[in-house]
């Protein structure tokens, strides 16, 4: 039994070292998928995206929707963030904002942190022409930040603009 034992380890030992192996390497263990965003566990060695008429394959860190995590959505229209200008950006403590707004109607804007947490807000009512403003950033901590702009026109779209910048 003994010798039996020892030739079953030997052979496994000797059909080991013929094996493939590839190191280092990491395996995408898992991972799912809940209203829209995906997330996967570890990462591939190549990371891709094949797609056939109905199903899509990807591989890697999967972040096809990463505007969910901070719960900060881009809008088609890029004309609206034109007409604002902010600075300085590293800032300080205060963030001088200026918007030049052709059409009357209502103007926000909220700082929002990273994980898409509003941490300030202000509704700056109906507005038109140029408006100036500040925010001050004194007592929020180092880091970076997005300064989102929603403006709702009397007449047309919604539109909206997104800001990072970078507390020192």
């Amino acid at each position: 039994m003994k010798v039996l034992f020892l030739s079953c380890c030997f052979l496994l030992i000797h059909l080991a070292a013929f094996c493939q192996s590839i190191s280092p390497y990491t395996l995408n263990s898992g991972g799912g998928f809940s209203t829209g965003l995906e997330w996967s566990l570890g990462e591939s060695v190549s990371i891709a995206s094949f797609v056939s008429t109905s199903l899509t394959l990807n591989t890697g860190v999967l972040q096809p929707q990463a505007n969910l995590v901070t719960a900060i959505s881009e809008f088609p229209t890029n004309q609206f963030s034109s007409q604002i200008q902010i600075g300085p950006n590293p800032v300080v403590s205060t963030v001088y904002l200026d918007l030049a707004l052709p059409e009357a109607g209502e103007l926000s804007y909220a700082l929002v942190n990273l994980l898409g947490v509003e941490l300030y807000r202000h509704e700056a009512g109906l507005v038109f022409g140029n408006y100036s403003t500040e925010l001050v950033v004194d007592k929020y901590a180092s880091g970076a930040y997005f300064i989102r702009f929603l403006f709702r026109p009397i007449v047309g779209e919604t539109r909206t603009a997104i800001f990072k910048i970078i507390k020192l």
